[in-house]
C-alpha cells in the first residue's frame, strides 16, 4: 500500500508520503476534508534536535527530479528516490516500532502537484493535507496508531519565490513521537496548480537533524534548462 510508511524488508521503501496519490483525484478530494476530528493536543517535551542546520546540501546540490520547474536541495546524507511526477527524498530507515518486519523512514520529503486546485488557498490546502498526512503517513500497523497531535507551527512562507503556507504538527504514538509538515504554494509556471511539499521526521536514533526539514523547505528553488540547474 503506497499510503503506508512501512515496507516488507524484501520490497522497496514506500514510506515517502503517499507517492502514488500525487496526481490522483483522491488526493484532491482529501484536500477538502478539513482537519476536523483531530485528536486532542498533547504537550511536547521540547527535546528535539538543535534548530541549527547541521547538514547543508554539498555545493548547493539539487535533486535531479523536479515538479513544475521546482527542485529540492539534497542535504548531506539524504537520498533521492525516483518516482514519476514526484520529487522524493529520504534519510535513514529503521525497524518500525509496531512491527519490526517493516522498515520505517526516519526523515522524508516529497513534492508533488495538485492540478485544478481552483479557489483553494495555500493555507486551506496545507491545513487539509497535514490532517490527511497524519492519518495515512503513520498507519497503526507500522506505528501503533497516532494517540495525539499538537499544532506546532502555522504561518505564511515563501517557497521557490512563491507565497505559500506551512503547517507543522507534532505526533505522539505508543512508542515514540514524530513531526509532520505540509507546505502548499502555487506553481511558478501556472498559479492554478498548487504544489504540496510534505516533510516528516521520526524521533529515532536514525533520524536526521530536525533542522534538515527547514533546510529543504528554504532551499526549494526554481530551475531551468535541465535538472539541478538553478534559475
Amino acid at each position: 500500500d503506497p499510503a503506508a510508511r512501512g515496507r516488507r524488508r524484501d520490497r522497496a521503501v514506500v514510506g515517502l508520503g503517499l507517492l502514488a496519490l500525487a496526481v490522483t483525484a483522491a488526493l484532491v478530494a482529501a484536500l477538502f476534508l478539513g482537519d476536523g476530528g483531530r485528536p486532542a493536543p498533547l504537550p511536547t517535551d521540547g527535546d528535539g534536535p538543535s534548530p541549527t542546520a547541521e547538514h547543508p546540501p554539498p555545493d548547493g546540490a539539487l535533486t535531479e527530479g523536479q515538479v513544475e520547474d521546482v527542485a529540492l536541495p539534497l542535504p548531506e546524507g539524504w537520498d533521492e528516490r525516483r518516482a514519476d511526477g514526484v520529487v522524493s527524498l529520504a534519510r535513514g530507515t529503521y525497524p518500525c516500532p509496531a512491527d519490526e518486519t517493516l522498515d520505517c523512514v526516519a526523515g522524508a520529503a516529497t513534492l508533488h502537484a495538485v492540478p485544478d486546485a481552483g479557489t483553494l488557498s495555500a493555507e486551506g490546502a496545507a491545513r487539509s493535507d497535514v490532517a490527511a498526512f497524519q492519518r495515512t503517513g503513520y498507519p497503526a500497523e507500522a506505528y501503533g496508531g497516532v494517540f495525539g497531535s499538537e499544532e506546532l507551527l502555522a504561518e505564511p512562507v515563501t517557497v521557490a519565490g512563491q507565497p505559500g503556507y506551512r503547517v507543522r504538527v507534532g505526533l505522539t504514538t505508543p512508542f515514540s513521537s514524530a513531526v509532520v509538515e505540509s507546505v502548499a504554494f502555487p506553481s511558478p509556471r501556472d498559479p492554478s496548480i498548487l504544489l504540496l511539499l510534505r516533510l516528516s521526521w521520526d524521533d529515532t536514533d536514525d533520524a536526521p537533524p530536525l533542522s534538515d526539514l527547514e533546510l529543504i523547505l528554504n532551499g526549494a528553488t526554481t530551475v531551468s534548462d535541465g535538472p539541478g540547474t538553478a534559475a
